[in-house]
């Protein structure tokens, strides 16, 4: 499985005015990466944190890895392990890597790329995942929606490919289902076609 880290962050010219400042509350980006980054002393829940750093553009893409296996689980703990390690972790490959950044911590999110099968198609689904103060916190349904849909998401590439998921609308009694865009654009298409 795939997964893409996205790191708590601001701009260069946002850092600059925190450091002449010496304070965090410079502007949104700033009070939004606060935010997230300590999140074990705010008294705003972690979703309202990751949609405010969604907002302000306080996540960015830094790397994507493959694990295999369909543990989940695992594959998270493998993440952690070598975004913190100073030394090769087996058992995992970087896919890609945007400039180098500090150590997986509080506040930072994993967009998994779940394999599933669709109408007999593979495909693959995400899971998104909060690294919190202990563990993890697998952010739900209306994450997606800020996330994706209203394309909060930072845009990310993953080797040749763009990183993007769509919800497939519901068909008769079935649930919506969020899938890799590209797969529900062409499953969109031939439900047209038919």
């Amino acid at each position: 499985m795939k997964l893409h880290v996205l790191k708590a962050n601001v701009s260069n010219v946002t850092r600059s005015m925190m450091s002449e400042a010496d304070s965090a509350d410079v502007n949104g980006q700033a009070k939004a990466f606060k935010g997230l980054t300590g999140m074990l002393f705010s008294k705003e829940s972690a979703e309202v944190l990751v949609l405010k750093a969604l907002i302000h553009r306080a996540l960015r893409h830094r790397a994507s890895y493959e694990v295999g296996g369909v543990d989940t689980q695992h594959a998270l703990r493998k993440v952690f392990e070598v975004e913190n390690a100073p030394f090769e972790v087996e058992g995992i490959e970087c896919l890609e890597r945007r400039g180098s950044s500090a150590s997986l911590s509080v506040g930072d999110i994993v967009i998994v790329e779940k394999e599933c099968e669709w109408d007999g198609v593979k495909t693959t689904r995400p899971q998104i995942f909060l690294c919190a103060p202990v563990g993890w916190k697998e952010l739900g349904e209306d994450m997606f929606e800020a996330f994706f849909e209203a394309e909060l998401c930072p845009i990310f590439h993953c080797g040749d490919r763009l990183v993007n998921f769509r919800r497939l609308p519901r068909r008769s009694g079935a649930m919506p289902v969020w899938l890799e865009a590209d797969f529900v654009n062409d499953y969109e298409k031939e439900l047209r076609s038919a």
